[in-house]
């Protein structure tokens, strides 16, 4: 706060006529709150791995029936076949020693495609505008709807950080080797 005590004389009093009329409550342009609009990165990256990682979640929940010999494994879990020799947790050494960590990471997997499904449901039914980024226009939530999709959107970002983390650990860290 500023001092006035040392000021050599006192301030005048205020001109009525040129004073500035305070808005009242109905004069006022309406707010409409919080707004998000998630950018078009953002929802190309949800199209593309939704369908990925529920692939990659339905591989794991199903095993041994969808590893190679099992009875689903062609042709829809055929490239997983490769993929077990590279990374030991989705083949056979990690399923025969019961390795539980693939399963946990499908489990929390299947968590945040059900979160990332339930942003996109947010956005389709409570965004308005149009969806055309040509013309500048951009879809957008408004309000209670869109503050509830940003926290969605930050909560899950942090799940799939934090599983990011949790996964490079594990396969970093030589105690971790059980296969």
């Amino acid at each position: 706060m500023v001092s006035t005590r040392q000021h050599p004389s006192s301030f005048s009093p205020p001109d009525p006529s040129t004073s500035k009329t305070v808005a009242t409550r109905a004069s006022r342009p309406r707010n409409h709150g919080w707004v998000h609009t998630p950018t078009a990165l953002v929802l190309v990256w949800l199209f593309i791995a939704l369908p990925l990682v529920l692939w990659d979640s339905a591989y794991v929940a199903l095993r041994p029936h969808t590893m190679p010999s099992g009875k689903w494994h062609s042709p829809i879990f055929t490239p997983y076949a490769l993929y077990g020799t590279v990374d030991y947790m989705y083949g056979w050494p990690a399923y025969e020693s019961n390795n539980g960590f693939t399963q946990a990471q499908a489990s929390m997997n299947i968590f945040e495609s059900a979160g990332y499904l339930g942003y996109l449901y947010l956005f389709w039914q409570h965004g308005d505008g149009q969806w055309t980024y040509e013309q500048g226009q951009q879809r957008s939530m408004r309000g209670r709807w869109g503050g509830l999709a940003c926290l969605f959107g930050f909560s899950l970002s942090v799940l799939t950080f934090s599983k990011t983390i949790l996964y490079g650990k594990h396969v970093h860290d030589p105690r971790s080797r059980t296969c």
